[in-house]
């Protein structure tokens, strides 16, 4: 155990203590709320594959964390990944290429590519793409004639990744996570903590632990596709917010009564920003209105900048209107 683990674990349980009056005997997991002996960890709340992005730590069980690592951040730091490297890098690297689904195009149209081990048959082609490493073989399944006869069209390389169920899952935990390590076991022990902790994450976790990876994204598209609409992209904030966990600051989703039924915290990956609407689950009518938003059509919302100083909420007077797209926002296989 490092230095931080044990240093953070201390905080954790006087935190704990404090909030329910005694003490847990190893860690109480905010995801699956077990007190229970397991190995822990120093885990990031961003994943630290994202430039630029908070390096915020908290205390993890290593299990949970391995297990949402691998199977859902590790696939959406390819948005990171994919701004740093050339398609004709992608084309060049088969491990890359399937991941991209990458595709030649001629005038448009797909021409099979491949990577041969030997000699390529004759009536196939070796092609040179770009820079790329002239010992990397790389086939086109075209005769060679067909080839030179083509020179002169528009050749292509296209690539595609849909990363949508591994960032609303990655950035639900990261949400989470940033409001356990600013506010603690008080949000733990709340029905809002409770809901995206327990019910959400560590249920997926629970029912999946011990599921192959290539099964997991099957299985998480059935299970997340009623929280879809619980995370979006962020396209501008009107104070330069530099992420929750970073700053502090967050939206509140705002009811014609003047209480608060949601929290947006803002999770900042790289260049991207998402928003995350996390319930206030207090009042029935704070849960109707959390549940009717994320499963309805609609897309306006009122809301109000807050911010958690020291151990206060700041709210700023007044609202402001915010749009919330939903269409065409679907987990597909």
């Amino acid at each position: 155990m490092n230095t931080f683990v044990k240093a953070e674990l201390a905080r954790l349980n006087a935190d704990f203590a404090e909030t329910i009056g005694s003490s847990f005997a190893n860690f109480f997991c905010p995801v699956l709320y077990k007190d229970e002996e397991t190995e822990l960890c120093q885990g990031h709340i961003i994943n630290a594959a994202f430039d630029d992005s908070s390096r915020t730590c908290t205390v993890q069980r290593r299990d949970v964390d391995n297990f949402f690592g691998s199977h859902f951040e590790s696939d959406f730091v390819d948005i990171a990944k994919f701004k740093k490297i050339s398609l004709t890098e992608i084309l060049a690297d088969p491990f890359l290429a399937k991941r991209f689904n990458a595709k030649i195009l001629l005038d448009g149209n797909p021409v099979e590519h491949f990577y041969p081990t030997g000699r390529v048959p004759n009536q196939f082609s070796r092609i040179q793409v770009g820079d790329m490493d002239p010992t990397t073989p790389l086939g086109l399944k075209i005769h060679r004639s067909e080839l030179r006869d083509a020179a002169n069209q528009k050749w292509e390389i296209e690539v595609s990744r849909d990363v949508t169920v591994q960032m609303l899952v990655s950035t639900m935990k990261a949400a989470h996570l940033s409001l356990f390590k600013m506010l603690g076991y008080r949000y733990v022990f709340t029905t809002s903590g409770y809901f995206v902790g327990r019910t959400i994450l560590g249920e997926f976790f629970l029912q999946n632990a011990k599921v192959r990876k290539r099964d997991i994204e099957t299985k998480a598209i059935n299970f997340f596709a009623s929280n879809v609409h619980m995370v979006r992209p962020v396209i501008s904030t009107t104070f330069g917010a530099e992420g929750t966990i970073t700053d502090r600051k967050m939206f509140m989703c705002m009811g014609g009564s003047g209480v608060a039924w949601a929290f947006i915290v803002l999770v900042k990956t790289g260049e991207q920003m998402h928003g995350v609407m996390i319930p206030t689950f207090q009042t029935v009518d704070q849960i109707d209105t959390f549940m009717g938003f994320t499963r309805n059509a609609n897309t306006s919302i009122q809301v109000a900048s807050c911010s958690f100083e020291g151990d206060k909420w700041e709210i700023s007077e007044g609202t402001m209107p915010m749009i919330w797209p939903k269409d065409g926002c679907l987990l597909r296989r």
